[in-house]
């Protein structure tokens, strides 16, 4: 009976961990490098159904009318703990040549174990 309870419980949390959900992006600036480039920055506010969990965020910057199968112009990957209650801001940077285009980030987190 524990052994298939143990399977039971092994199931639902890799079903949980494999679920992937936007997460709402605030605060975004976007300013000029000192080495050229524009740096977009931002802060990612964790609000997730798996309370108390570790998370993994993935973020990416594109431009403003965009396909998740399209190439990003950066990316950005972090772990972060659901409880943390100052959002840190991240930075994301795109070349020179982007600098009046219409900039959009995206990011995903997955529940980890």
């Amino acid at each position: 009976m524990a052994r298939l309870a143990n399977i039971i419980f092994a199931l639902m949390v890799t079903a949980a961990s494999a679920e992937e959900f936007e997460l709402r992006v605030k605060d975004v600036t976007r300013d000029l490098l000192p080495d050229g480039d524009v740096g977009v920055s931002f802060a990612v506010p964790l609000e997730s159904p798996h309370k108390g969990r570790l998370h993994k965020v993935a973020c990416r910057l594109d431009r403003a009318k965009w396909r998740k199968s399209d190439t990003p112009i950066d990316t950005l990957s972090f772990v972060i703990y659901e409880g943390n209650r100052e959002p840190k801001k991240y930075l994301l940077k795109a070349p020179r040549k982007l600098a009046r285009t219409p900039l959009n980030v995206f990011c995903e987190a997955r529940a980890r174990l």
